[in-house]
């Protein structure tokens, strides 16, 4: 199973926007942390050292390739083209820089695919597009022990499709049925076939528009939100180019939130609306990767949708912060803020749990919250 333009991926190489050679942990498998112990240095390499391996450090329980001072990998060179591969072709590169921005999960015998929307090729391909649609789709059944939440997956998939809704106001329905499954205990999978239904989920969509959401409260909540996302990021010298106007900005506007009126938040979801199916797209890549988890563990699937929400609350944000210093916002621009923030946001599980077990006062937060941070 995988999504519709799966097979249109290409890497675009030297003309890539927002190499994915910067910036960020690139991990070295063991196999190839091995090899590089006797792959001697390409030229032109900078500082030169004797091994591959030389160019690696420790990180948790495997290794990861240690940046240079402008925070580039090593193997970079000024065309933005990789001196491993110029030198000793692709079997040299490590299983990170071989598969991304691939994806690929076995789920009882069968293999999804997707695409890592980090990276710029990829959100290319989502722009344009009004929805995804996934080839090769395998019967419920087929899923064994993970039959249940496939169920709520799909569902969550059909609704987010749903362009009849904002990508908001399907987050919200979305969150509501998570929470719905997870009140209901051990009957919960009793109550999955119910948002399948298309005057159920008319009902819950009215529901959740007429609940509506503080504005300025919720403008306020991201902002804070950003910024503590943002400060380990900046404490380490991270997407400096992006990364520290767009918090200069937030902290500017902290200082006296009384500045941002509403008529700027109404011009602001003016120019972000052509953006709105492709976020559409982009949290449907996200659901489709993340939220099937453990077989009959409905929790699992809830705090994934909470922190795709966080997620989507942080990049609506960010490209809140580049318009309203430049005062516009180009596409561009758009595909940076999601292209950095799914970066910084690309957490392990238990980092995830860990940060919102730190952060909040509950794991699971309740739906008066989680609507205030999308809406």
């Amino acid at each position: 199973m995988k999504p519709d333009y799966y097979d249109e991926f290409q890497c675009i190489a030297d003309a890539c926007s927002l190499t994915c050679c910067q910036e960020w942990k690139i991990a070295v498998d063991r196999k190839t942390a091995a090899a590089w112990k006797k792959t001697e240095t390409p030229e032109g390499v900078r500082p030169k050292r004797r091994t591959l391996s030389d160019y690696t450090k420790k990180y948790g329980d495997g290794r990861i390739i240690t940046l240079d001072e402008k925070m580039r990998c090593p193997f970079l060179d000024e065309r933005k083209l990789c001196r491993l591969v110029l030198t000793y072709g692709d079997a040299v590169l490590s299983e990170t820089c071989t598969v991304f921005p691939r994806e690929k999960h076995e789920v009882a015998g069968i293999t999804e695919y997707s695409l890592m929307p980090c990276c710029p090729a990829v959100v290319d391909l989502l722009w344009g597009r009004e929805c995804i649609r996934f080839s090769d789709e395998a019967d419920s059944a087929s899923y064994g022990a993970y039959e249940a939440v496939y169920g709520v997956r799909k569902r969550f998939l059909t609704i987010m499709s749903d362009r009849a809704y904002r990508p908001a106001q399907s987050l919200c329905m979305l969150f509501y049925m998570a929470l719905d499954l997870c009140d209901a205990g051990t009957s919960w999978k009793a109550e999955v076939p119910k948002y399948g239904d298309a005057p159920f989920r008319k009902e819950l969509a009215d529901a959740v528009e007429h609940a509506g959401a503080d504005c300025r409260a919720a403008f306020v909540e991201r902002n804070e939100l950003f910024l503590d996302l943002a400060e380990n990021y900046r404490k380490e010298g991270l997407y400096r180019t992006f990364l520290t106007p767009a918090a200069e900005e937030a902290e500017q506007i902290a200082e006296d939130y009384g500045k941002i009126r509403k008529e700027d938040l109404d011009a602001f979801a003016q120019a972000f609306s052509p953006y709105e199916a492709l976020m559409r797209c982009y949290l449907q890549s996200e659901i489709f990767s993340e939220c099937l988890g453990e077989p009959d563990d409905v929790e699992y699937v809830t705090v994934k949708l909470q922190w795709i929400a966080l997620e989507y609350a942080a990049i609506r944000h960010a490209a809140f912060l580049c318009w309203h210093r430049e005062g516009a916002l180009s596409y561009e621009t758009m595909r940076s803020c999601m292209v950095i923030l799914s970066r910084m946001l690309g957490y392990e599980d238990e980092d995830i749990w860990e940060y919102l077990e730190n952060s909040f006062e509950r794991l699971i937060w309740d739906w008066g919250y989680f609507a205030l941070v999308v809406s």
